[in-house]
């Protein structure tokens, strides 16, 4: 059985909200297990999910992306 689940009263951004991403797929995941991303493999997911990974260095594209995230969704809304 698939189900969904929030990161309660947790800042995106944090140590504790990176922990939390670990621990299952998250819809950034998707496209690289599917393997349908240009930028990720399924390969890619299984070692960011491993514990002694760092996290992706931050590119501008993915800054760009957190910046515009609000307008973009109440545009989409």
């Amino acid at each position: 059985m698939t189900t969904a689940r929030e990161i309660p009263n947790t800042q995106q951004g944090t140590d504790t909200w990176l922990a939390a991403r670990k621990t299952g797929v998250t819809s950034t995941d998707v496209a690289a297990l599917l393997g349908v991303s240009p930028y990720r493999t399924p390969l890619d997911v299984w070692l960011a999910k491993q514990d002694d990974t760092p996290p992706i260095p931050e590119t501008d594209a993915m800054w760009a992306g957190r910046r515009h995230e609000p307008t973009v969704m109440a545009w989409y809304a």
